[in-house]
């Protein structure tokens, strides 16, 4: 695999696709969610092409939703699951600025927009927080019409449920 000047060339002769998803990740920033089957072996002579590009062609049997990284965010990737041809979703992040102090407000109003971008990064924002407010929405994204923001619902709520069953850092007082 080559990263180079914002292509991206991809080799792989029956190589597990979470092997080379994680070399992508490693060499482009990509931040990955969701899961492979461990039998997805990758057969492919991919590029140079763009980033979503590579992966569209990567992922032809794949739901999965691509966020292109925007600024200092980097780019995100969250496989739903198998799928077919056509089913892939490219969406730029372009979060609508707020005007609101409270981080919980704003990903709330975020969550009630049409952008699904946006109500992925609010539900991701959301679930960083430990407050009641941000529990209850994430909770509420669970229905969301859009599967990739149900499945960041989902990741959000069982990464909080592992942050308060883990035991106390070393040296902390109860």
């Amino acid at each position: 695999m080559q990263w180079s000047g914002g292509e991206l060339s991809v080799r792989a002769k029956g190589q597990a696709l979470s092997a080379v998803l994680q070399d992508i990740s490693r060499q482009t920033g990509l931040q990955v969610r969701g899961g492979v089957q461990q039998q997805d072996v990758v057969r492919a002579d991919i590029g140079p092409e763009t980033l979503a590009d590579a992966l569209r062609l990567l992922l032809a049997d794949k739901n999965y939703l691509f966020v292109d990284g925007q600024g200092a965010r980097p780019a995100r990737l969250i496989i739903l699951g198998s799928g077919g041809p056509g089913t892939v979703a490219i969406s730029p992040v372009a979060p609508q600025p707020v005007p609101s102090n409270d981080p919980v407000s704003q990903h709330a109003r975020a969550l009630a927009g049409r952008d699904v971008a946006a109500r992925i990064e609010a539900v991701e924002r959301l679930g960083e927080l430990d407050d009641e407010r941000s529990q209850s929405l994430v909770t509420q994204a669970l229905s969301d019409p859009n599967e990739a923001v149900r499945a960041v619902a989902r990741e959000a709520l069982q990464s909080r449920r592992n942050r308060s069953s883990a035991p106390p850092p070393r040296g902390a007082s109860p």
